[in-house]
Parts: C-alpha cells; sequence; structure tokens
C-alpha cells in the first residue's frame, strides 16, 4: 500500500506545523520588532528543523532534491499550520504575539 505522503516527508509535515510554537516564543524574546523579521524567523526555523531532520534521521545526505522537497514540505506545513491551526486558535497571541490594530484605535 502507498501512503500520499512517504515517511520522511510525514515527520517533516508534523515538525513543521509544531515549529511555530518554537518561533512565538522566541519572537518574545527576540530583539526584533518588525513584523516581516518575525515571518522571517519563523520561516527560517521551519527550514532549519527539516534540514535538521532530514540530515539526522533520513538516508538523504548532501543537499539535493530530496532535502530541498523536505524543506520546502516544512516550511508550507509551518506556514499552514501557523495560518489554520495557530493563528485562529490565538495560540500565537498567548505567547506573545502582538494582536494587528488598524492605526487610530
Amino acid at each position: 500500500m502507498n501512503l500520499l505522503l512517504d515517511n520522511p516527508q510525514l515527520w517533516v509535515l508534523l515538525i513543521g506545523s509544531i515549529v511555530p510554537l518554537g518561533g512565538y516564543l522566541l519572537n518574545k524574546v527576540g530583539p526584533w520588532v518588525d513584523e516581516s523579521t518575525k515571518a522571517f524567523v519563523q520561516v527560517l526555523l521551519a527550514a532549519v528543523a527539516a534540514a535538521l531532520y532530514t540530515a539526522l534521521d533520513t538516508d538523504v545526505f548532501g543537499w539535493n532534491d530530496d532535502t530541498l522537497q523536505l524543506v520546502l514540505t516544512g516550511i508550507v506545513s509551518m506556514l499552514a499550520a501557523h495560518k489554520l491551526l495557530w493563528k485562529p486558535a490565538r495560540v500565537n497571541e498567548r505567547l506573545g504575539a502582538i494582536e494587528d490594530v488598524p492605526e487610530g484605535k
């Protein structure tokens, strides 16, 4: 039986969906204030987590198409988890994110 996703990609999806939690905590104590910098840090954390998993727990060595695919999977799953799971549940705000308030209000 073939699964839609192979085992390493499934793990990278799960890792990428959990990464925003650590990113929220890091952004809370980080010296940056700019939202684009916080978003970049989140993407960087997801890429590093996916690459680290790929290097440590799979037989994919070096930088190749499989590594790139797993890193991109980690980034996409992080973005999706933030938008569809953590942000609607307001977990990001509970862990230090500032709610966007329009200017003048």
